[in-house]
């Protein structure tokens, strides 16, 4: 037993007490002089809030005073403890002990002596592949439960570096290696895997107008069915995140409920929900195969040895490696089904990994190929940069980029584009119904006798003097017979009348 205070003397540590009624003749009993005042009757009392020095062990068990704590197993200090919460968690040994060791005492027969069938090894193969083979001593996963509080040694199967996690953390929250994880579960990769195998175009994370902010697993359509798919883990059928800040199970149940009512009532057709409570390979594809899906579609052909390898591997990984492979981080984010944020997150993280070389101030200062298109949008050119089409074109450069980036829909008569865009985009390019270009104007006498030619209507409103070409336009246009005193034309209009 060790508990201290900063206050020593005399051979023992000493506390700072408060005096309840109660405490008085106890204390007087020890030998403790209390200190007293007259009350206005002349008695003799003790104020309250009155505090004496005492020494430790003549503190009540019931006592809130706080002290120091030391671990009888690993000396480790812990400050400011209640007295009371000390004496109570003693244990028949009469030891102190911190949280670690206390867990590590309490938790020692279950940790050692798993039943197989409640086992890591178990229940979660998958997870007991990465169990570090010499950091954990003589324990193994098929001992351990699945559900063990005891944290333990793990080494990424992607990284290849040791990380330790409570065993629970791992199998009950998904939660990876720390340093390469892409935070995605396992049954959410494997049901992407599963769905690209059956050429379904889907959407992740889905919100709707109507879903109250609330984001839907996977949406997709099947012969002009709209359909959500779901994934709910152990959370959502044993216990809830409420140990970690989350929802109960109660509150969990009835999020669920509101989810599937919001989709019923704005007409989604099918609603299903997979059970994926084991992050387990059978576990999930019995799930799948037991599922509405199995309805939707025919899953004899599916290659479900695929579907674990995609759910085994990082996703970090897999970007990388295309990055490698050449891809740029814009054809990452279509073949993955990734945000752009999220690719450029990736590849931070692989660069530090060293799995790939990405160098975002490198790309910044890197000049990126600009294709040139007609505005019906057939294809004119590709220029190393915006600089190099400039240069060529005598178009000024930002003018370029800004149609690059969508600020404007064309410039010098031309619709440019980044070579990747254009490349991810050329089967959809729309051009647009109708495009304002410059055209020249010819100035006649009301007679329709020709005076004069200007480049635009308005720069013949600013060479008379005009406030506004508004009028000029109305004749061009046909919706007037003449505007400040002439007849208005367009160039290509008045040539083709004198011929």
């Amino acid at each position: 037993m060790a508990i201290i205070t900063d206050i020593y003397k005399d051979g023992s540590y000493w506390v700072e007490t408060s005096l309840a009624s109660k405490m008085i003749r106890y204390y007087e009993e020890l030998g403790y002089v209390i200190p007293r005042k007259p009350n206005y009757e002349g008695k003799l009392i003790v104020p309250k809030g009155t505090k004496i020095l005492v020494r430790i062990e003549h503190l009540l068990k019931s006592s809130n005073e706080r002290v120091i704590k030391i671990c009888d197993c690993c000396n480790k200090r812990i400050l400011n403890q209640k007295y009371q919460n000390i004496i109570r968690h003693r244990k028949i040994d009469g030891l102190d002990r911190c949280v670690d060791c206390g867990k590590l005492k309490s938790g020692e027969s279950n940790r050692t002596n798993a039943p197989y069938n409640k086992s890591l090894d178990y229940l979660f193969p998958n997870i007991a592949k990465e169990w570090h083979s010499t950091m954990n001593g003589a324990q193994k996963p098929k001992s351990t439960y699945a559900q063990s509080q005891q944290k333990a040694w793990f080494l990424c199967s992607n990284c290849g570096l040791p990380f330790e996690l409570k065993v629970q953390i791992r199998t009950l929250y998904n939660v990876g290696c720390p340093f390469c994880s892409d935070s995605i579960s396992y049954p959410e990769k494997f049901i992407t895997s599963l769905l690209r195998q059956l050429n379904v175009q889907f959407e992740k994370e889905k919100i709707f107008k109507w879903s109250s902010g609330k984001r839907y697993d996977f949406y997709f359509k099947v012969n002009q069915v709209d359909v959500l798919l779901e994934t709910h883990g152990l959370q959502h059928y044993e216990k809830g995140f409420a140990n970690v800040g989350g929802r109960t199970l109660e509150q969990e149940i009835e999020n669920d409920k509101m989810k599937k009512r919001l989709a019923e009532e704005n007409e989604i057709n099918k609603y299903i929900v997979i059970d994926c409570r084991y992050s387990d390979f059978n576990f999930i594809k019995n799930s799948l195969i037991n599922s509405e899906l199995a309805i939707l579609f025919d899953l004899t052909d599916v290659d479900w040895n695929v579907c674990n390898e995609f759910s085994m591997k990082s996703i970090i990984k897999t970007t990388c490696e295309l990055w490698n492979n050449g891809k740029t981080a814009k054809q990452i984010e279509k073949e993955l089904l990734l945000n752009k944020s999220t690719v450029i997150r990736y590849l931070k993280y692989g660069h530090e990994l060293r799995w790939c070389a990405y160098d975002p101030q490198k790309l910044k200062n890197q000049p990126k190929p600009v294709v040139q298109l007609n505005l019906d949008g057939t294809y004119i050119n590709k220029y190393s940069s915006s600089v190099e089409a400039a240069r060529q074109t005598n178009i000024h450069h930002q003018s370029i980029r800004d149609v690059c980036i969508g600020k404007y829909k064309h410039s010098g008569g031309y619709i440019w584009m980044y070579k990747d865009d254009y490349e991810n985009e050329k089967d959809k390019i729309k051009t647009p119904e109708k495009i304002h270009i410059t055209k020249s104007i010819v100035r006649l006498t009301l007679n329709g006798e020709y005076i004069d030619e200007f480049e635009s209507q308005s720069k013949a409103a600013r060479e008379l003097n005009l406030q506004q070409s508004s009028r000029i336009s109305n004749v061009c246009n046909g919706k007037g017979k003449s505007a400040h005193g002439y007849k208005w034309m367009f160039k290509n209009d008045y040539e083709k009348l004198k011929s």
